[in-house]
């Protein structure tokens, strides 16, 4: 079985925790804001209200908080879910913030979420994702799926932030699957989903008014689902994608 690091806000590890089916429990890490504006409580109490028979396994996940661009937070907790599960196979990045805010009223930080977080947890979990490494064999590194989005790949009102910040995670994804894929036999993949249904981020970015129209320009002329993007991951993570590497999976941009 796989151990998995998921790294994000609560909502976001959601809609990942429905890929693992062949999985191990996972180790969750709210990174996405400064831990005393983010308790644990907040991912635990989610996940054990989503558990039923077929999720009973994340009963055993294991759950720890801090800044994802702080390097001894990301380092803790690398640490910790080796300590505790034996061996890491899997970092998922998903940790985020977005909102509506036009560029003059924008603060750097909010970019370092997606960006410079990307880059710390990949290079904390080097050392035990790469073969050889603690609890691996010498012929088989792991795999590390970074969640980006589509914005970036044109332009949208008030959105520059995210649009930057996942531009650098594509960048991320590409340049690491190059270098660890060559050094390290680590595979580096990315999602880069779109519009998603029933989400905190539709929610937000996507009131009633707007959402017919957002539907329109969609290339099935509707929204993603979190189970696409679940399989999705499922797909790179098992090994039906174990020869894609430096790719990111993203939806038909129309405009």
């Amino acid at each position: 079985m796989s151990h998995i690091l998921l790294v994000g806000e609560g909502q976001r590890q959601q809609r990942l925790l429905r890929f693992p089916a062949c999985a191990a429990p996972p180790s969750l890490f709210s990174g996405d804001r400064e831990p005393s504006q983010q308790p644990i409580a907040t991912t635990t109490d989610l996940i054990l209200g989503m558990q039923t028979d077929t999720w009973g396994f994340l009963q055993e996940a294991a759950g720890f908080a801090g800044d994802v661009r702080n390097q001894e937070d990301a380092k803790r907790v690398v640490e910790s879910t080796v300590a505790h599960f034996g061996k890491l196979d899997i970092l998922v990045n998903a940790a985020a913030g977005n909102f509506l805010v036009s560029p003059e009223d924008l603060s750097p930080n909010v970019m370092d979420i997606d960006s410079v977080g990307t880059f710390t947890m990949c290079r904390e979990s080097l050392k035990y994702l790469k073969k050889g490494g603690p609890g691996r064999t010498s012929d088989n590194g792991g795999l590390i799926l970074n969640i980006s989005a589509t914005l970036h790949y044109t332009a949208s009102w008030y959105q520059i932030h995210v649009s930057a910040a996942k531009a650098a995670v594509d960048a991320i994804t590409r340049n690491l699957a190059l270098e660890w894929g060559t050094d390290y036999d680590i595979r580096v993949n990315g999602i880069a989903p779109g519009p998603i249904s029933d989400t905190p981020g539709m929610r937000k970015l996507g009131p009633d008014e707007i959402n017919s129209t957002i539907r329109d320009v969609q290339p099935l002329f509707k929204l993603g689902g979190k189970w696409d993007i679940a399989v999705a991951a499922l797909y790179l993570a098992s090994d039906a994608g174990k020869y894609v590497n430096g790719t990111t999976l993203k939806r038909l941009i129309t405009k």
